[in-house]
């Protein structure tokens, strides 16, 4: 099962991305399940979610994953699995590509947190700044700012302008609550 989460906007091509990527490593594909959280950019976005009623929602779309996976074993049948477009070039990456910065390395305290939580893998073990030419692998997550816990990491003030610019449309067209999606393969 692929569980993409995404910030009540749109969840783009992360599923099809996932998918295929599993898929070139022999996995399959029984379930797709897209989750709102926090959005990264602006947490106002989505603001406390998962919340009560997702965590309801999603347990119960997680037992009915299981009564499928357990049903197909019982008559050992295979399920059927997702195919995705592979034809269709992925979405383009929005113009704002803010990296977050390490601001003031006076007080970083180097627990390393920050290069640990980065997904991308581009932030430097001993310096904790971003490795030299990679700042275009970052994906934006704010791991590394939400980790650091002397609040040393986060953004140029002008990158902050331009989120803030950038986030002004993107809340005014996802106020309403979205909701918690499993989807299965078509059999």
């Amino acid at each position: 099962m692929v569980c993409s989460v995404y910030g009540n906007r749109a969840i783009e091509d992360a599923e099809r991305e996932t998918i295929t990527m599993l898929k070139e490593h022999g996995f399959e594909v029984i379930a797709s399940l897209e989750a709102i959280a926090e959005h990264s950019q602006d947490r106002t976005l989505a603001s406390h979610r998962p919340d009560k009623r997702d965590k309801e929602q999603l347990s119960t779309m997680a037992r009915s994953i299981i009564e499928k996976v357990c049903e197909a074993e019982a008559k050992n049948s295979p399920l059927p699995s997702f195919t995705v477009d592979t034809t269709t070039p992925y979405r383009k990456r929005s113009k704002i590509k803010a990296t977050p910065k390490l601001l003031d390395i006076s007080t970083c305290n180097e627990c390393g947190r920050c290069a640990e939580v980065c997904p991308a893998g581009i932030i430097d073990r001993y310096t904790h700044d971003i490795i030299p030419g990679m700042e275009h692998k970052c994906m934006g997550c704010r791991a590394c700012i939400a980790t650091c816990r002397v609040g040393i990491r986060g953004f140029l003030c002008e990158d902050n302008l331009e989120i803030i610019k950038q986030m002004v449309n993107i809340k005014e067209l996802n106020r309403a609550r979205k909701h918690n999606l499993l989807k299965w393969p078509s059999a």
